[in-house]
């Protein structure tokens, strides 16, 4: 874990900076950021401490620190009960939504053709994990699947038009990547509508524990019809596959938008695949298919941890470049201590294999220009 300033200074850009921590909160949803930016505060004032992470009956464990390590089990030759506790019950903070709302009324004064759309972005991250707000359209989305039978044009409208909300951030990716998976199922599905056919069947739909329990609920009816395994697996693949190919065009990127914009637009693509092989490694259990759907599981997660991850570390780039001098710093030790060939597959790491960030910052990332630069 690298350690990073937890202040939030005035900012340079108000929007670009408004945008990429919209992103930021909205990628997953803002209840993981807001929680990650309070406990870097308190643990960046103990480089080396382990920290135990507490909420409700599970504790994890995290040593502060550039070279922190995170364990799910008490870290050997540490006192468990000797840890300094940072508890995560209870609602989450809201640091950054209030730091995202200042910025939209700074650019009320300064630009007001931005004001509308900033504050309605700002509007949607303190929705984004509201559960109220989740259960109003996790039910307008169950009205329409059991009210009549999707066509191929009905799904392929719903999830235009729930792409262009994410991407618009206003909407967090949880319920987005829910949708998806829905829409996708009656594309691979057709001309049978297996997701209509499911809403109409009996037996329990979770509509109030959030949009992943919504969708694993729903994926259980579909799995108990006709194909619906097979469909489910159809449709995981073509959002995997549409979430890696949004990767090799962010790879490709010419300019810093392009390439952070396409990463969070891949997003709930790559975490809708991860909920259907999840759903399919844990329904067949013990079954032929389920190393091959764990294993897809966690390709797609590794996408997913990686997109947040680079979400984060462009707003905190947006606030004073923080995150970057630290990666160039890390790889001028590597340098240092292997020679130019450790310095340049850590730059292949930050770069092509994590896309944390895009590869024509790569000279500046190995120190071979001091120009940084926003497009190639």
């Amino acid at each position: 874990m690298n350690p990073r300033g937890t202040n939030l200074p005035e900012a340079a850009g108000p929007k670009y900076t408004a945008i990429s921590l919209a992103r930021y909160l909205l990628c997953f949803g803002p209840e993981g950021p807001e929680r990650a930016w309070q406990s870097d505060q308190v643990m960046a004032q103990a480089p080396g401490q382990w920290f135990a992470f507490r909420k409700g009956a599970r504790t994890t464990y995290m040593r502060a620190g550039e070279s922190g390590r995170f364990s799910l089990t008490p870290p050997e030759g540490v006192d468990p009960a000797a840890l300094p506790v940072i508890d995560e019950s209870g609602p989450p903070p809201t640091l950054l939504r209030d730091y995202l709302d200042s910025l939209a009324k700074s650019i009320v004064v300064n630009d007001a053709d931005d004001a509308a759309r900033i504050g309605a972005i700002a509007l949607a991250a303190y929705n984004g994990d509201n559960p109220g707000a989740l259960r109003s359209e996790i039910f307008a989305i169950c009205e329409g699947f059991i009210r009549r039978s999707s066509d191929l044009a009905d799904a392929s409208e719903l999830e235009a038009q729930t792409h262009r909300r994410f991407i618009d951030l206003l909407i967090p990716g949880t319920l987005a990547s829910a949708i998806f998976l829905l829409t996708r199922i009656v594309r691979v599905a057709m001309p049978v509508d297996l997701v209509h056919q499911a809403f109409g069947a009996g037996g329990s739909l979770d509509i109030f524990n959030g949009p992943q329990v919504f969708a694993r609920d729903v994926l259980a009816k579909i799995m108990r019809l006709e194909g619906g395994e097979a469909k489910i697996a159809e449709a995981a693949a073509s959002l995997q596959a549409d979430a890696e190919s949004l990767a090799d065009r962010a790879e490709a990127a010419t300019e810093f938008g392009e390439f952070y914009g396409r990463i969070f637009e891949g997003f709930p693509l790559a975490y809708a695949a991860q909920q259907g092989f999840e759903f399919l490694a844990d329904a067949s259990a013990g079954g032929a298919k389920a190393g091959d759907y764990r294993m897809l599981a966690n390709v797609c997660e590794e996408r997913t941890v990686c997109a947040s991850t680079t979400m984060s570390i462009d707003f905190s780039n947006a606030l004073d470049w923080r995150e970057l001098h630290l990666h160039r710093a890390a790889i001028a030790r590597a340098q240092e201590s292997g020679g130019s060939a450790a310095a340049e597959q850590l730059a292949d790491q930050y770069t092509k294999l994590s896309l944390l960030y895009p590869l024509f910052l790569r000279d500046f990332l190995l120190s071979k220009t001091d120009h940084l630069s926003y497009h190639a």
